[in-house]
Formats: structure tokens, C-alpha cells, sequence
């Protein structure tokens, strides 16, 4: 009879065993590449760029003059967003183009008060495979922002930076997908008498089955001065 004990508890703990190596071998593998990065014409309109993209449609094109006393330039905050879903259950949110993230000077009310906008777009795509090779999940999005603008000639910051989604692509097999970003961080990357405003933005992409869970994270820091790199 304990023989017997002894060979049941064996048995179970190998069937654990094998459940649990089952469970890891059906992990995707994701790959992550950047298709292109390029520069968005913005032509100038009293003054001021006007960004070519759809989360600019509600924002005002009126100058409103600054008070330079309230404005305090190398303090670099975020008016906009912290986190925000991109994609629920495989679908894009309806409201997505609502959100947005800044990297501005505190007393500044709205990017439009500032001057020598220019925007640039990344695209980015990810791969999700199974174990066996085969592509489930193909997800592309953008992230664009304004950058360059400055106060009186003064510093460099972001206007804006959000994140859109171009492609998404799920294969058969009752794979959920869903993407949410965040902004943890908003900084001044470069001096007191010279800022260059600073974003940390990151895209974390989950993918659930019955059986799996798994997720990754794309992170990028934005700068003033119109560069994006990846972390």
C-alpha cells in the first residue's frame, strides 16, 4: 500500500511537471522592429505649426499671449495623459485619438502659445509567434509628437506625443489582444539656461488564450529636439 502511495504521488508530481512545461512551451515569441521614422511636414500658419495628424483636429489655433513671470522653463511637466488604453480585446478604442501626452514648461497653458513646431512619426511593428513558427498576432502602430517649440527662442519641448494604431492582424485560435500606453516620466534633459524637454513613453502589448498569458513592453525617450530612442 505505501509502494502504491509512493508510485500516485510520483505520477501526479510528473503530470504537474509536464502540465507546467506545456504551459511554458505555448509562450509566444514576440519580435519587435522599427519600420520607419520620418519627418511630418507642418505648414505655418500665423506663426505657428499646425501638426498634421488627427489628434490635433480639437485643439485651438489661437495665440494666446504668455505671461513670461508664470512661466518657469526648465521645469518640464505633463499636461496630457499618464496611461491609456490603445487596444481592448483586439479592437482599437474608439477614443484613442483623445489621448495625448506633453512635455512642457510649467505656466504654459497650451502648445499653441509656442513657437517652431515640427512633428516626426515612428512606426513600429510586432511579430507574436507560437511555438511552432506560426504567426498569431501582427500589430503595427505610430507614435508621433511635436517637438522643437520654444519660448521667446528658449528651450526645446514636446507639444504632444500619442500613439496610433496602423495594423493589427489575429490569427484564429481565441487570442485577445490588448495594448495600453503609458508616460511614466516627463524630464528636462538639458540645462537651466538651456531645456530640452524630455519623455519616457512606453507600449505594453498583452496577449491572453485560455491557457497563457503573455505581454512585452516597447519603451522609447523622446527628446525637444526631435529624437526617439529606443530603450
Amino acid at each position: 500500500m505505501f509502494k502504491n502511495i509512493i508510485i500516485i504521488a510520483m505520477l501526479a508530481s510528473l503530470t504537474a511537471s509536464a502540465q507546467t512545461a506545456d504551459k511554458k512551451s505555448d509562450k509566444l515569441t514576440f519580435t519587435s522592429k522599427t519600420l520607419l521614422v520620418e519627418s511630418i511636414e507642418m505648414p505655418q500658419h500665423l506663426g505657428m505649426a499646425k501638426p498634421y495628424s488627427s489628434m490635433a483636429d480639437g485643439l485651438s489655433d489661437i495665440m494666446n499671449p504668455l505671461n513670461a513671470a508664470d512661466i518657469i522653463l526648465d521645469k518640464v511637466i505633463n499636461m496630457g495623459q499618464k496611461v491609456w488604453n490603445l487596444v481592448a480585446k483586439g479592437k482599437p478604442v474608439v477614443n484613442y485619438s483623445q489621448f495625448t501626452a506633453s512635455a512642457m514648461p510649467m505656466g504654459v497653458e497650451n502648445w499653441t502659445q509656442m513657437q517652431g513646431w515640427r512633428a516626426k512619426s515612428l512606426t513600429q511593428e510586432i511579430v507574436g509567434k507560437n511555438k511552432f513558427g506560426s504567426e498569431v498576432v501582427r500589430f503595427k502602430y505610430k507614435v508621433i509628437f511635436t517637438y522643437n517649440g520654444s519660448v521667446a527662442n528658449v528651450g526645446k519641448y514636446i507639444g504632444y506625443a500619442t500613439v496610433e494604431p496602423a495594423h493589427l492582424r489575429v490569427g484564429w485560435g481565441g487570442f485577445k489582444v490588448d495594448v495600453q500606453v503609458a508616460v511614466p516620466q516627463v524630464f528636462n534633459m538639458g540645462t537651466t539656461e538651456n531645456p530640452i524637454a524630455g519623455m519616457k513613453i512606453q507600449v505594453r502589448y498583452a496577449v491572453d488564450t485560455i491557457v497563457v498569458h503573455d505581454e512585452t513592453t516597447d519603451s522609447y525617450i523622446l527628446s525637444g529636439s526631435g529624437n526617439v530612442s529606443a530603450l
